[in-house]
Protein backbone atom coordinates (compact mmCIF):
# COMPACT_ATOMS: atom_id res chain seq x y z
CA UNK A 1 0.00 0.00 0.00
CA UNK A 2 1.44 3.37 -1.16
CA UNK A 3 -0.38 5.39 2.06
CA UNK A 4 0.70 2.65 4.66
CA UNK A 5 2.82 4.24 7.57
CA UNK A 6 6.47 3.33 6.78
CA UNK A 7 7.63 4.71 10.32
CA UNK A 8 7.80 1.89 13.04
CA UNK A 9 8.83 2.67 16.56
CA UNK A 10 9.34 0.54 19.87
CA UNK A 11 10.53 -2.65 18.22
CA UNK A 12 14.34 -3.73 16.77
CA UNK A 13 14.55 -3.33 13.88
CA UNK A 14 17.05 -5.17 11.45
CA UNK A 15 17.64 -6.29 8.28
CA UNK A 16 16.33 -4.22 5.37
CA UNK A 17 14.84 -1.37 7.95
CA UNK A 18 18.25 -1.18 9.30
CA UNK A 19 20.92 0.98 8.26
CA UNK A 20 24.15 2.99 8.82
CA UNK A 21 26.85 2.27 11.72
CA UNK A 22 28.60 0.38 9.27
CA UNK A 23 32.35 0.43 11.50
CA UNK A 24 29.96 0.02 14.84
CA UNK A 25 28.80 -3.30 13.16
CA UNK A 26 32.49 -4.45 12.35
CA UNK A 27 33.33 -3.85 15.68
CA UNK A 28 30.96 -5.82 17.57
CA UNK A 29 31.43 -8.75 15.02
CA UNK A 30 34.95 -8.70 15.94
CA UNK A 31 34.54 -8.53 19.35
CA UNK A 32 32.09 -11.40 19.07
CA UNK A 33 34.46 -13.39 16.90
CA UNK A 34 37.18 -13.09 18.90
CA UNK A 35 34.92 -14.42 21.91
CA UNK A 36 35.11 -10.60 23.99
CA UNK A 37 32.32 -9.43 26.08
CA UNK A 38 30.86 -6.16 25.30
CA UNK A 39 29.36 -3.57 26.96
CA UNK A 40 27.68 -0.82 24.80
CA UNK A 41 26.51 2.56 26.50
CA UNK A 42 24.39 5.11 24.59
CA UNK A 43 21.43 7.20 25.49
CA UNK A 44 17.82 5.97 25.35
CA UNK A 45 16.38 5.22 22.69
CA UNK A 46 19.35 5.66 20.60
CA UNK A 47 19.24 2.55 18.68
CA UNK A 48 21.74 0.12 20.78
CA UNK A 49 19.26 -3.15 20.53
CA UNK A 50 18.17 -2.81 17.16
CA UNK A 51 22.59 -2.33 16.21
CA UNK A 52 23.63 -5.20 18.49
CA UNK A 53 20.59 -7.21 16.84
CA UNK A 54 21.89 -6.34 13.28
CA UNK A 55 25.68 -7.23 14.06
CA UNK A 56 24.88 -10.78 15.77
CA UNK A 57 22.22 -11.53 12.89
CA UNK A 58 24.79 -10.37 9.54
CA UNK A 59 27.11 -13.06 11.36
CA UNK A 60 24.15 -15.95 11.65
CA UNK A 61 25.24 -16.74 14.55
CA UNK A 62 22.31 -17.85 17.57
CA UNK A 63 21.68 -15.10 19.91
CA UNK A 64 20.42 -15.86 23.12
CA UNK A 65 18.41 -12.93 24.19
CA UNK A 66 17.41 -11.78 27.57
CA UNK A 67 15.49 -8.43 28.73
CA UNK A 68 16.16 -7.41 32.37
CA UNK A 69 14.55 -4.53 32.54
CA UNK A 70 12.66 -3.91 35.71
CA UNK A 71 13.47 -7.62 36.59
CA UNK A 72 12.26 -7.86 40.47
CA UNK A 73 14.05 -11.20 41.74
CA UNK A 74 16.57 -13.68 41.05
CA UNK A 75 14.04 -16.69 40.00
CA UNK A 76 12.65 -14.27 37.76
CA UNK A 77 16.01 -13.52 36.38
CA UNK A 78 16.00 -17.30 35.67
CA UNK A 79 12.71 -17.20 34.46
CA UNK A 80 13.11 -14.73 31.84
CA UNK A 81 16.20 -16.92 30.55
CA UNK A 82 14.82 -19.56 30.22
CA UNK A 83 11.85 -18.16 27.81
CA UNK A 84 14.63 -16.79 25.90
CA UNK A 85 16.42 -20.60 25.87
CA UNK A 86 12.72 -21.85 24.88
CA UNK A 87 12.71 -18.67 21.81
CA UNK A 88 16.08 -19.62 20.82
CA UNK A 89 15.60 -23.52 20.15
CA UNK A 90 12.54 -22.99 17.89
CA UNK A 91 14.90 -21.12 15.71
CA UNK A 92 17.36 -23.94 15.43
CA UNK A 93 16.82 -26.94 13.37
CA UNK A 94 15.14 -29.59 15.30
CA UNK A 95 17.96 -32.13 15.05
CA UNK A 96 20.78 -29.96 15.82
CA UNK A 97 18.99 -28.68 19.07
CA UNK A 98 18.09 -32.20 19.78
CA UNK A 99 21.97 -33.52 19.99
CA UNK A 100 22.97 -29.97 21.48
CA UNK A 101 20.81 -29.85 24.30
CA UNK A 102 23.71 -31.93 26.25
CA UNK A 103 22.50 -33.13 30.10
CA UNK A 104 20.15 -30.31 31.69
CA UNK A 105 17.39 -30.73 28.93
CA UNK A 106 15.69 -33.65 27.16
CA UNK A 107 12.92 -32.75 24.45
CA UNK A 108 9.47 -33.57 25.04
CA UNK A 109 6.93 -34.37 22.46
CA UNK A 110 3.33 -33.04 22.90
CA UNK A 111 0.18 -33.34 20.72
CA UNK A 112 -2.65 -30.44 20.42
CA UNK A 113 -5.30 -29.95 17.86
CA UNK A 114 -5.50 -26.80 15.95
CA UNK A 115 -8.82 -24.78 16.40
CA UNK A 116 -11.44 -24.67 14.86
CA UNK A 117 -10.04 -26.74 11.75
CA UNK A 118 -8.92 -29.78 14.49
CA UNK A 119 -5.70 -30.74 12.68
CA UNK A 120 -3.94 -32.35 14.69
CA UNK A 121 -0.39 -30.49 15.32
CA UNK A 122 2.93 -31.90 17.28
CA UNK A 123 5.28 -29.33 18.97
CA UNK A 124 8.77 -30.16 20.38
CA UNK A 125 9.12 -28.40 23.92
CA UNK A 126 12.02 -28.89 26.46
CA UNK A 127 12.59 -29.80 30.19
CA UNK A 128 14.86 -29.45 32.42
CA UNK A 129 16.39 -32.73 34.02
CA UNK A 130 18.25 -30.99 36.26
CA UNK A 131 16.74 -28.27 38.38
CA UNK A 132 17.84 -24.48 37.67
CA UNK A 133 17.57 -23.17 41.29
CA UNK A 134 20.13 -20.28 41.10
CA UNK A 135 21.83 -17.88 38.10
CA UNK A 136 25.07 -19.94 38.66
CA UNK A 137 23.16 -23.30 37.00
CA UNK A 138 21.33 -20.73 34.00
CA UNK A 139 25.27 -19.73 32.91
CA UNK A 140 26.70 -23.32 33.11
CA UNK A 141 23.66 -24.34 30.96
CA UNK A 142 23.69 -21.36 28.59
CA UNK A 143 27.43 -22.20 28.38
CA UNK A 144 26.71 -25.79 27.30
CA UNK A 145 23.76 -24.71 25.16
CA UNK A 146 25.58 -24.91 22.05
CA UNK A 147 28.92 -26.94 20.97
CA UNK A 148 31.92 -24.61 20.96
CA UNK A 149 31.26 -25.53 17.02
CA UNK A 150 28.41 -23.83 16.46
CA UNK A 151 28.58 -21.16 18.67
CA UNK A 152 26.17 -19.00 20.68
CA UNK A 153 25.92 -15.25 21.70
CA UNK A 154 24.33 -14.13 25.03
CA UNK A 155 22.39 -10.61 25.07
CA UNK A 156 21.73 -9.46 28.20
CA UNK A 157 19.63 -6.36 27.53
CA UNK A 158 18.40 -3.75 29.70
CA UNK A 159 21.44 -5.06 32.10
CA UNK A 160 20.73 -1.95 34.53
CA UNK A 161 17.97 -3.71 36.00
CA UNK A 162 19.55 -5.96 37.98
CA UNK A 163 20.49 -2.83 40.29
CA UNK A 164 17.05 -3.20 41.73
CA UNK A 165 17.34 -6.40 43.47
CA UNK A 166 17.92 -6.53 46.82
CA UNK A 167 21.09 -8.95 46.98
CA UNK A 168 22.10 -7.09 43.16
CA UNK A 169 25.92 -6.93 44.87
CA UNK A 170 25.37 -11.11 45.00
CA UNK A 171 23.69 -11.85 42.20
CA UNK A 172 26.26 -9.62 39.83
CA UNK A 173 29.21 -10.89 41.82
CA UNK A 174 28.24 -14.62 41.25
CA UNK A 175 27.44 -14.20 37.76
CA UNK A 176 30.72 -12.50 36.91
CA UNK A 177 32.26 -15.46 38.66
CA UNK A 178 30.72 -17.83 36.21
CA UNK A 179 30.69 -15.64 32.92
CA UNK A 180 34.35 -15.07 33.10
CA UNK A 181 35.22 -18.81 32.76
CA UNK A 182 33.10 -18.64 29.61
CA UNK A 183 35.76 -18.48 26.95
CA UNK A 184 33.96 -19.39 23.39
CA UNK A 185 30.62 -17.31 24.53
CA UNK A 186 30.59 -13.76 24.03
CA UNK A 187 28.49 -11.75 26.22
CA UNK A 188 27.12 -8.39 25.42
CA UNK A 189 25.34 -6.20 27.85
CA UNK A 190 23.83 -3.46 27.00
CA UNK A 191 21.13 -0.67 28.75
CA UNK A 192 19.57 2.25 28.81
CA UNK A 193 20.31 4.22 32.03
CA UNK A 194 23.66 5.12 31.15
CA UNK A 195 24.60 6.29 35.07
CA UNK A 196 23.96 3.31 36.12
CA UNK A 197 25.50 0.58 33.53
CA UNK A 198 28.33 3.41 34.13
CA UNK A 199 27.99 1.69 37.51
CA UNK A 200 28.21 -1.67 37.18
CA UNK A 201 31.03 -1.33 34.84
CA UNK A 202 33.10 1.48 35.30
CA UNK A 203 32.99 1.68 39.65
CA UNK A 204 35.50 -0.78 41.46
CA UNK A 205 33.09 -1.64 43.76
CA UNK A 206 31.29 -3.70 41.63
CA UNK A 207 31.99 -7.28 40.72
CA UNK A 208 31.62 -6.44 36.78
CA UNK A 209 34.38 -3.64 36.83
CA UNK A 210 36.12 -3.15 33.76
CA UNK A 211 34.92 -7.24 32.79
CA UNK A 212 33.97 -6.11 29.09
CA UNK A 213 35.26 -3.78 26.42
CA UNK A 214 32.99 -0.69 26.23
CA UNK A 215 31.23 0.67 23.02
CA UNK A 216 29.95 4.19 23.14
CA UNK A 217 26.70 4.35 20.83
CA UNK A 218 26.03 8.07 19.58
CA UNK A 219 23.32 9.52 17.36
CA UNK A 220 23.20 8.45 13.81
CA UNK A 221 24.74 11.79 12.05
CA UNK A 222 21.48 13.46 10.16
CA UNK A 223 23.64 13.71 7.34
CA UNK A 224 23.15 10.02 7.08
CA UNK A 225 19.32 9.42 8.09
CA UNK A 226 17.91 12.71 7.09
CA UNK A 227 17.97 11.84 3.51
CA UNK A 228 16.35 8.70 4.42
CA UNK A 229 13.64 10.18 6.09
CA UNK A 230 13.12 12.77 3.54
CA UNK A 231 12.59 10.21 0.47
CA UNK A 232 10.29 7.72 2.75
CA UNK A 233 7.99 10.86 3.35
CA UNK A 234 8.28 11.51 -0.74
CA UNK A 235 7.42 7.87 -1.27
CA UNK A 236 3.99 8.40 0.46
CA UNK A 237 3.38 11.91 -1.34
CA UNK A 238 4.24 14.10 1.06
CA UNK A 239 6.65 16.67 1.68
CA UNK A 240 9.33 17.94 4.42
CA UNK A 241 11.77 20.63 4.71
CA UNK A 242 14.98 18.87 5.24
CA UNK A 243 16.36 21.65 7.69
CA UNK A 244 13.12 21.86 9.37
CA UNK A 245 13.29 17.79 10.20
CA UNK A 246 17.02 18.35 11.31
CA UNK A 247 15.74 21.04 14.11
CA UNK A 248 13.48 18.42 15.12
CA UNK A 249 16.00 15.78 15.22
CA UNK A 250 18.15 17.48 17.49
CA UNK A 251 15.06 18.63 19.60
CA UNK A 252 14.56 14.82 20.39
CA UNK A 253 18.71 14.62 21.02
CA UNK A 254 19.46 12.70 17.77
CA UNK A 255 17.46 9.57 19.29
CA UNK A 256 16.01 7.24 16.37
CA UNK A 257 13.40 5.79 17.68
CA UNK A 258 11.90 9.27 18.92
CA UNK A 259 12.08 10.59 15.78
CA UNK A 260 10.71 7.07 14.48
CA UNK A 261 8.24 8.23 16.90
CA UNK A 262 7.41 12.11 15.90
CA UNK A 263 7.50 10.72 11.88
CA UNK A 264 4.95 7.99 12.60
CA UNK A 265 2.93 11.04 14.07
CA UNK A 266 3.52 13.11 11.50
CA UNK A 267 1.94 10.74 8.58
CA UNK A 268 -0.78 10.08 10.44
CA UNK A 269 -1.82 13.64 10.66
CA UNK A 270 -1.36 14.25 7.21
CA UNK A 271 -2.35 13.36 3.33
CA UNK A 272 -1.02 12.41 0.31
CA UNK A 273 0.26 15.96 -1.37
CA UNK A 274 0.54 17.84 1.64
CA UNK A 275 3.55 19.76 2.72
CA UNK A 276 4.28 18.98 6.88
CA UNK A 277 5.01 22.36 8.11
CA UNK A 278 4.18 24.13 11.19
CA UNK A 279 0.63 23.15 11.59
CA UNK A 280 1.52 19.28 10.56
CA UNK A 281 4.75 19.09 13.36
CA UNK A 282 1.91 20.48 16.02
CA UNK A 283 -0.35 18.23 15.17
CA UNK A 284 2.04 15.02 15.68
CA UNK A 285 3.37 16.71 18.91
CA UNK A 286 0.05 17.13 20.17
CA UNK A 287 -0.38 13.24 18.98
CA UNK A 288 2.34 11.87 20.80
CA UNK A 289 1.39 13.85 24.25
CA UNK A 290 -1.85 12.69 24.09
CA UNK A 291 -0.94 9.18 24.33
CA UNK A 292 1.62 9.91 26.79
CA UNK A 293 -0.08 12.29 28.79
CA UNK A 294 -0.84 9.80 31.98
CA UNK A 295 3.07 8.71 32.07
CA UNK A 296 3.62 12.73 32.20
CA UNK A 297 0.64 12.94 34.75
CA UNK A 298 2.58 10.47 37.05
CA UNK A 299 5.91 12.44 36.67
CA UNK A 300 4.62 15.34 38.03
CA UNK A 301 2.48 13.73 40.84
CA UNK A 302 5.57 11.73 42.20
CA UNK A 303 7.34 15.32 42.76
CA UNK A 304 7.12 17.80 45.43
CA UNK A 305 6.52 21.80 44.34
CA UNK A 306 9.84 22.71 44.59
CA UNK A 307 10.88 19.65 42.78
CA UNK A 308 8.42 20.06 40.17
CA UNK A 309 9.48 23.94 39.74
CA UNK A 310 13.32 23.23 39.03
CA UNK A 311 11.95 20.47 36.44
CA UNK A 312 10.04 22.75 34.50
CA UNK A 313 12.82 25.53 34.65
CA UNK A 314 14.98 22.62 33.48
CA UNK A 315 13.02 22.16 30.36
CA UNK A 316 12.41 25.93 29.64
CA UNK A 317 16.30 26.61 29.69
CA UNK A 318 16.78 22.82 27.79
CA UNK A 319 18.61 22.05 30.88
CA UNK A 320 21.59 24.33 30.72
CA UNK A 321 23.56 25.84 33.49
CA UNK A 322 20.55 24.56 36.62
CA UNK A 323 23.21 26.67 38.92
CA UNK A 324 23.61 29.89 36.44
CA UNK A 325 22.08 33.50 36.40
CA UNK A 326 19.80 32.35 33.90
CA UNK A 327 17.87 29.37 35.33
CA UNK A 328 17.40 31.87 38.30
CA UNK A 329 15.84 34.15 36.73
CA UNK A 330 13.29 31.93 34.98
CA UNK A 331 12.80 29.70 38.03
CA UNK A 332 12.38 33.24 40.45
CA UNK A 333 13.24 32.87 43.92
CA UNK A 334 14.92 29.46 44.85
CA UNK A 335 17.73 28.83 46.98
CA UNK A 336 21.02 26.67 45.02
CA UNK A 337 20.19 24.26 47.79
CA UNK A 338 17.05 23.22 46.78
CA UNK A 339 18.15 23.01 43.32
CA UNK A 340 20.46 20.46 44.15
CA UNK A 341 18.53 18.65 46.35
CA UNK A 342 15.37 19.03 43.38
CA UNK A 343 18.38 17.47 40.97
CA UNK A 344 19.51 15.05 42.77
CA UNK A 345 15.86 13.40 43.16
CA UNK A 346 15.02 14.09 39.73
CA UNK A 347 18.22 11.61 38.38
CA UNK A 348 17.35 8.87 41.39
CA UNK A 349 13.86 9.03 39.22
CA UNK A 350 15.36 8.94 35.89
CA UNK A 351 13.75 12.07 34.98
CA UNK A 352 16.55 13.96 34.08
CA UNK A 353 20.55 13.07 33.71
CA UNK A 354 24.39 14.52 33.52
CA UNK A 355 25.66 13.54 30.14
CA UNK A 356 29.74 13.27 30.61
CA UNK A 357 32.00 16.48 30.21
CA UNK A 358 29.15 18.73 30.77
CA UNK A 359 27.55 20.78 33.87
CA UNK A 360 24.05 20.52 31.85
CA UNK A 361 21.17 18.15 32.03
CA UNK A 362 19.17 16.45 29.66
CA UNK A 363 15.57 14.48 29.95
CA UNK A 364 15.50 10.52 29.61
CA UNK A 365 12.39 11.27 27.66
CA UNK A 366 12.62 14.10 25.17
CA UNK A 367 8.99 14.72 24.39
CA UNK A 368 8.37 14.87 27.99
CA UNK A 369 10.43 18.11 28.26
CA UNK A 370 9.02 19.71 25.27
CA UNK A 371 5.63 19.27 26.32
CA UNK A 372 6.59 20.72 29.58
CA UNK A 373 7.97 23.75 27.68
CA UNK A 374 4.72 23.55 25.15
CA UNK A 375 2.45 23.97 28.99
CA UNK A 376 4.49 27.24 29.84
CA UNK A 377 3.41 28.73 26.22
Amino acid sequence: MKNKNPFVYGRVVTGKEFFGRTKLIERIQNHINAGQNIVVFGERRVGKTSLISEAIQQIKLPCLKVDFYEVRSEREMIVRAIRGIERLEKQVPFFNRWIARGRRIKATVTQTFDEPTLVPKLSFGAHFEAPISSITDLLDYIHEFHSKKSGLVAFFDEFQGLLGLEDAMCVLASMRSEIQTHEQTPYIFAGSIRRKMHEIFMDPKHPFYKSAIPLEIGPIDFIEIGPIVVEMFEKGGRTIDPEQLNNLYEMLYGNTGDLQQLCNALWEVSKPGQTLGNSRIQEAFDMVWETELPVYAAYRKSLTKQQNRVLQTLALVDGKEPFGGQFRKVAGDISPGTVQKSLAKLEELDLVFQPYSSDDYRFYAPFFKLWLVNQTS
